[in-house]
């Protein structure tokens, strides 16, 4: 049966009023993702991509930018659920990054939940999707400027080098967003071949089916490059659509596992430090 929204939509054409229309300015919530889009951060494990989605969670919360490239003009609110660390964890890295940002917690524009050990299916092991937990999502998304799920494959039950089960769940993504206004930005591992290759840092470094690459607006990665130690990472973006490129940015891992641009100096001393340093 075809859905009312496609009937909807059928019967609307798309018009300008000439040459004399000034074109709207992109809605972008960061550099490549418009509200209502779908982004991916993809990295492999331990890397941290959790680390740069807090990051990137805090910047758009209060509006600044705290990482050259993830440019932020306007401050909107973030709902940003981890299915991996426990509430412990994510409460000192967030401290780790108000202390090296040198920034308040944005209490009223950010929330972030920890969900360690469940599971979202969005879709289950057969690819269907799972109503209820679409609307759950999508009830998790009203309001939001930008919401965040790490990881994408605590989302789903499938296989994820099914390309038509894949592009389902990017398009399941893609209707929370634009049912909500907010651009959705997930976190995927690099596969391993991409890894041992040394092209972590393509669009082809994704895991599973190329469906998901396809169906993103946003591809970014972050990848150890060759000959550099173990705490500088090169963040990329390796698909922009209705954006101009970004040169790659060059990160480093500094106290409490926080991302800070590698050509910073760092001289941070602190009284009684907290927790871990990673």
């Amino acid at each position: 049966m075809i859905s009312q929204i496609l009937k909807d939509r059928l019967g609307r054409m798309v018009v300008a009023d000439g040459k004399d229309e000034l074109p709207e300015q992109d809605d972008f919530v960061i550099p490549g993702l418009e509200s209502g889009d779908v982004g991916i951060v993809a990295a492999p494990g331990g890397t941290g991509k959790s680390f740069l989605l807090l990051e990137i969670a805090f910047s758009v919360a209060l509006g600044e930018t705290l990482l050259c490239g993830v440019t932020v003009k306007n401050a909107g609110k973030v709902r940003l659920l981890n299915f991996e660390e426990k509430e412990k964890t994510l409460r000192q890295r967030m401290i780790w990054i108000c202390r090296n940002f040198k920034c308040e917690f944005p209490v009223e524009n950010l929330f972030v939940s920890s969900l360690s050990n469940c599971v979202f299916p969005l879709l289950n092991r057969f690819g269907k999707v799972n109503a209820e937990y679409v609307d759950t999502l999508k009830k998790q998304a009203e309001g939001m400027s930008l919401l965040i799920l790490d990881p994408l494959r605590m989302c789903h039950q499938a296989d994820e080098n099914d390309a038509g089960v894949m592009a389902t769940l990017m398009q399941v993504l893609k209707d929370v967003g634009e049912s909500t206004g907010a651009g959705v930005l997930v976190a995927h591992h690099s596969s391993k071949a991409s890894i041992l290759s040394g092209q972590g840092n393509t669009q082809q470094s994704v895991r599973g089916s190329s469906a998901l690459v396809d169906a993103a607006r946003l591809v970014m990665t972050l990848s150890k490059p060759k000959d550099s130690n173990g705490n500088t990472l090169e963040l990329s973006w390796t698909k922009l659509n209705s954006h101009p490129p970004i040169s790659p940015v060059m990160l480093e891992r500094v106290m409490g596992g926080v991302l800070m641009l590698s050509e910073c100096e760092f001289s941070i001393e602190f009284e009684d430090e907290p927790g871990e340093k990673f």
